[in-house]
């Protein structure tokens, strides 16, 4: 489970020039049409470090053309955002959003049905968004597929298992598709986009984002962004298997302090879990560790609790509700833990197997998978 954020990573030619003066617009503007938007205003935003930020706005014009006047900065992710926000879920871009990749030195004109804001009829200018509108496409059809299989299975055409069969086939098909494409652009800002849509846990994408990062940096040095990525990158590749895990030291659910490395020695392997008392998935995942806790103590396994959560008594609750009998730790530190940060810790469920030096062996480990990965290791 992730904190609840959300991230965007998404008439005429002639009116829309007559819209946007040149004299009025020296450094790249932006311009063009929405149809039936006269007299709505049109913000636009830069997705900046801290946040979103207004840049400008205007207000469409008789001919339903608009011109931004000012300059972008450097090359970042913007929004072309028409009237007031509307409301939307994690991970779904508002329908009155048009995302844009620009710099200050491009003149872009959009041709835009206000119905599909995300999708431009019509990219004139700025090459990376067009091949941010290439993205979304392959995002749409697989989010169809899904759609046509839920309805199918709502319908009692299809059973539960075949319909996970089917979405997990869609979704390897729909993987591939972003990987190649992501290979077939390397260097283009918006691959930070189609990355996006791949799982950063997934030591298989590792290969790949080395490759994004590779030809990224020398394009856009100091780029926020893909230094961003580049920290993210380098914090998985520095906890993939083999590598040595960072050392925390932590409070007890009983009052004292324990660091990583007291259990080093001691026990054949080590389960780091981070885990939350509010996180349902975790809650769902702890039979599964009891069984294994159960199945593989005697044999050398220890598992060790981090809790990401933010109050003493839920946490202590959800120890003594779900029987963990194993040791927990915690700053109540939510995801700024130190334990949290050392590991690159943005969702949970998650968790390290570690040798009895504290090397690691294996991550992200469920259900099946955790058992096959214990016994694999166990003598």
């Amino acid at each position: 489970m992730k904190p609840s954020n959300t991230l965007y990573f998404g008439v005429l030619f002639l009116t829309g020039l007559l819209a946007c003066k040149t004299e009025s617009a020296p450094d790249g503007p932006i311009s063009g049409t929405i149809r039936g938007a006269k007299g709505m205003v049109l913000y636009f935003e830069e997705l900046g470090s801290n946040g979103t930020e207004l840049i400008d706005s205007v207000v469409i014009d008789a001919n339903d053309g608009f011109c931004i006047t000012k300059p972008a900065g450097g090359v970042n992710f913007y929004q072309l955002r028409l009237g007031p926000n509307q409301p939307a879920s994690p991970m779904q871009m508002p329908s009155n959003i048009c995302p844009i990749i620009t710099d200050s030195t491009e003149k872009i004109f959009l041709e835009i049905d206000p119905r599909f804001m995300a999708r431009p009829i019509r990219v004139e200018g700025s090459p990376e968004t067009a091949l941010l509108n290439e993205v979304f496409r392959l995002a749409d059809s697989f989010s169809r597929i899904q759609d046509s299989l839920s309805q199918q299975m709502q319908n009692s055409s299809l059973s539960n298992q075949a319909t996970m069969e089917q979405n997990q086939r869609a979704w390897e098909q729909y993987r591939m598709e972003i990987i190649a494409w992501v290979r077939a652009h390397l260097g283009a800002f918006s691959t930070l986009q189609a990355i996006y849509y791949l799982d950063v846990d997934d030591l298989n994408n590792l290969g790949l984002f080395k490759e994004v990062l590779d030809a990224l940096m020398p394009r856009f040095p100091n780029n926020f962004r893909v230094e961003n990525f580049n920290t993210q990158v380098s914090m998985k590749l520095a906890l993939a298997p083999g590598k040595t895990a960072p050392i925390f030291t932590l409070p007890t659910s009983k009052g004292d302090t324990l660091s990583l490395s007291d259990f080093y020695g001691k026990h054949t392997l080590i389960l780091i879990d981070f885990w939350a008392s509010w996180c349902a998935p975790c809650r769902a995942e702890n039979p599964n560790l009891r069984a294994a806790y159960s199945k593989f103590k005697a044999k050398g396994l220890e598992i060790v609790g981090v809790s990401l959560d933010q109050n003493k008594e839920a946490w202590l609750r959800g120890i003594k509700d779900d029987k963990l009998s194993w040791p927990q730790l915690s700053d109540l530190g939510y995801f700024n833990s130190e334990a949290a940060r050392l590991y690159g810790i943005n969702s949970i469920p998650s968790n390290f197997l570690l040798d009895a030096n504290g090397v690691i062996l294996a991550s992200n480990l469920r259900g099946p998978e955790l058992n096959k990965a214990i016994e694999q290791h166990l003598p």
